[in-house]
């Protein structure tokens, strides 16, 4: 059975950024969305681009998947 992710939500609310990233940046979009509209998590902040676009402008020496 999974864990009510109320108590870690609450023990990550406020304090430093958190940044969520995924391959392109859509899911992470909506998923920072859901944090700071529905969870009240305000430090939340999307990676725009995702993963995929901190490896072309950032680090290419890393694998695109």
């Amino acid at each position: 059975m999974l864990k009510d992710p109320t108590e870690t939500l609450k023990k990550i609310e406020n304090k430093d950024k958190i940044f969520i990233m995924c391959r392109r940046g859509n899911a992470s979009k909506e998923a920072t969305e859901f944090l700071l509209t529905k969870c009240n998590i305000k430090n939340a902040v999307n990676v725009q681009g995702g993963i995929t676009e901190y490896i072309t402008k950032v680090d290419n020496t890393l694998p695109l998947y």
